[in-house]
């Protein structure tokens, strides 16, 4: 298919700058060809080539669920997630003839998942990657300057509504033959982790006229990505990295969170460890795929220790009455965010020695995390 035909990274050895902090370990086997992940309360729903699998990380060694599976001649590429909507990039494309016949955004309802998906966008190009704010969806579609030949090919960046409405191109020529693999959103800004490139680049999607920058760059073989308060975790190779996006040289302070030094992949007789596909975090856990292993896997962000989670020298939380009650301020003002398991902004509200108190009435039962003035974090249970 045109993903393996196009884009295939053998990695034989990785020099790295900072030693990996923590071993992964196995959380879920027996999946077929997992690569991108996104996590909806405490599950995680993977995508393989062709099949969607639901993973509960509460439970020991959990039994990867198969909650849909793509017709004949389609191929999962990618997804996103907005509530109890799964947002899924699928690949037309016949083994049988080598013909590629194009690329389409569907919704798949989690509530009721033995429903087919519903077409939202369909294009004679190929999609590599999307993301979302509730019903936008943004996505990279590759477009062939000499069809039918796969290469080169440019890379639009564009929107469209979960309804299929209002689409819109927000970069032209994005990219030059080079595929985008992971992409983020947050607080109006997109984050794309292009592998050729070595790159993270981000959009303001607010500007007229959007321009990529470079965000992070000098990466080795980087796919998936995954953004939490202000740091963006990123798959490189066999090592899973943390870039904080506040420092002005995110590379020079980055931290390696695992690695994996387990499992082996070949080439041409060469042994060398095997990939991370993509990234999700959960509470202070992180998760990632191996593909060829069919393994999704975990390690814990030692950063994120349960005790930066709960308590600070300066700080104290308490949580009652639907509300955040925050002691041991200064006089001076403090920026708040509340972001849910999956990274997603909810609220940001400033406080200080007066105004101490956050209400969370209208949050749904789950976990939270509760980040104060870009480096203090706490979690909280609702």
């Amino acid at each position: 298919m045109k993903k393996t035909l196009l884009f295939i990274f053998l990695i034989v050895t990785i020099v790295c700058k900072v030693r990996s902090q923590t071993e992964i370990s196995d959380l879920a086997a027996g999946l077929s060809e997992p690569s991108y992940l996104v996590t909806s309360g405490t599950d995680l729903y993977v995508i393989g080539s062709n099949n969607l699998y639901k993973v509960d990380t509460t439970i020991n060694n959990p039994t990867p669920e198969i909650i849909y599976t793509t017709p004949a001649d389609f191929f999962l590429v990618n997804l996103a997630i907005n509530g109890s909507e799964l947002y899924l990039v699928l690949e037309n494309y016949v083994i049988a003839t080598d013909t590629f016949l194009g690329g389409k955004i569907s919704s798949l309802d989690l509530n009721n998942p033995t429903n087919p998906p519903v077409d939202i966008y369909t294009a004679s190009n190929y999609i590599s990657s999307l993301t979302n704010n509730g019903d936008t969806i943004y996505f990279t579609e590759e477009i062939l300057v000499n069809p039918p030949d796969f290469e080169p090919f440019t890379t639009d960046i564009k929107s469209i509504e979960s309804n299929g409405m209002n689409i819109q191109t927000l970069v032209s020529d994005f990219l030059d033959t080079s595929v985008t693999r992971g992409m983020v959103y947050t607080d109006d800004t997109l984050y794309l982790s292009s592998s050729d490139d070595n790159t993270v680049y981000s959009v303001d999607v607010l500007q007229a006229n959007p321009t990529p920058s470079v965000s992070v760059d000098n990466l080795l073989f980087n796919r998936g990505i995954f953004y939490l308060g202000t740091e963006l975790y990123v798959t490189e190779g066999n090592l899973l990295r943390k870039y904080d996006l506040s420092d002005p040289n995110p590379t020079t302070t980055a931290t390696t969170i695992a690695e994996n030094t387990t499992y082996e992949d070949m080439n041409n007789n060469m042994p060398f460890f095997a990939n991370f596909r993509d990234v999700v975090i959960i509470g202070n856990t992180a998760y990632m795929t191996l593909r060829d292993q069919g393994l999704v896997v975990q390690a814990e962000d030692t950063t994120l220790s349960l005790d930066s989670f709960n308590s600070n020298n300066d700080l104290e939380i308490k949580y009652f009455d639907n509300k955040l009650h925050i002691s041991g301020l200064k006089e001076k003002t403090s920026e708040t965010v509340i972001y849910d398991l999956s990274g997603k902004k909810l609220l940001s509200k400033s406080i200080n020695i007066n105004n101490n108190t956050i209400n969370t009435k209208f949050l749904a039962t789950g976990v939270y995390i509760l980040l104060v003035e870009n480096q203090t974090i706490f979690k909280f249970v609702k």
